[in-house]
C-alpha cells in the first residue's frame, strides 16, 4: 500500500481515544477544487495475507517508512480496518462494546528488525490477540481429541507467526 498520509489537527474531545490529531490517507494530490493537499508524507507498507475468512484476514504489515498510524490508516482506507480500532475502524459500536475478547485494536508488533542489524526481536502475541484470532476463525488447528489443551494450539500459532515473521524480515517471504 502506498498512499501519502496527512496528519490533521482535531479537537481532543472529537476523537474517541482523546488524541489531538487524526491521520488520513490521501488518494489524490489535490482536492475537488484543485487545491493541493498540504504536508503529504509518503507512507509505504508491504502487506501479506497470512490467513483469511469471508469477512476477516490476518495480515502481516511491514512499514517501509516511519509514519504515524502507518498501518492502521492505509488498511482502513482500502476497506480493511483493524478489528476493534476505535479511531479508524468502520463499526464504532462494535469497537466500544466489543463482541470480541480483545479490548484494544487487534494490532501486534510481532517481529522487529533494525537497519544494519541481523538480529530479529520476536514478541509472541498476547492471549487476547490469540483469542481474537480464534473467534474470527483465522487460526484453526486440527482437533486432536484433547479439548482442554489450548497450550498446544497456542504453540502452533506462535510457531506459525514466528516463521512468517522471520521469512519476511529476512527477505525470503513473498509479498
Amino acid at each position: 500500500i502506498d498512499y501519502p498520509l496527512v496528519k490533521e489537527e482535531e479537537d481532543p474531545d472529537a476523537t474517541s481515544d482523546g488524541s489531538s490529531f487524526r491521520v488520513r490517507a490521501v488518494f489524490r494530490a489535490a482536492d475537488e477544487d484543485g487545491v493541493r493537499v498540504p504536508k503529504m508524507k509518503s507512507a509505504q507498507t508491504s502487506v501479506r495475507v497470512l490467513a483469511k475468512t469471508s469477512t476477516h484476514a490476518l495480515v502481516q504489515a511491514r512499514p517501509r517508512t516511519g509514519r504515524t498510524h502507518q498501518i492502521r490508516v492505509p488498511l482502513a482506507a482500502v476497506g480493511l480496518p483493524i478489528v476493534c480500532d476505535a479511531l479508524y475502524g468502520e463499526d464504532k459500536a462494535t469497537t466500544t462494546t466489543s463482541v470480541f475478547s480483545i479490548s484494544r485494536h487487534a494490532l501486534h508488533a510481532h517481529a522487529l528488525k533494525f537497519p544494519d542489524d541481523d538480529d530479529v526481536v520476536i514478541a509472541d502475541p498476547p492471549s487476547d490477540f490469540v483469542a481474537c484470532l480464534r473467534e474470527l476463525g483465522l487460526f484453526v488447528v486440527a482437533d486432536d481429541g484433547d479439548s482442554d489443551d489450548d497450550d498446544d494450539d497456542d504453540t502452533d500459532l506462535k510457531a506459525f507467526l514466528r516463521q512468517s515473521s522471520l521469512e519476511a524480515v529476512r527477505g525470503s517471504g513473498s509479498e
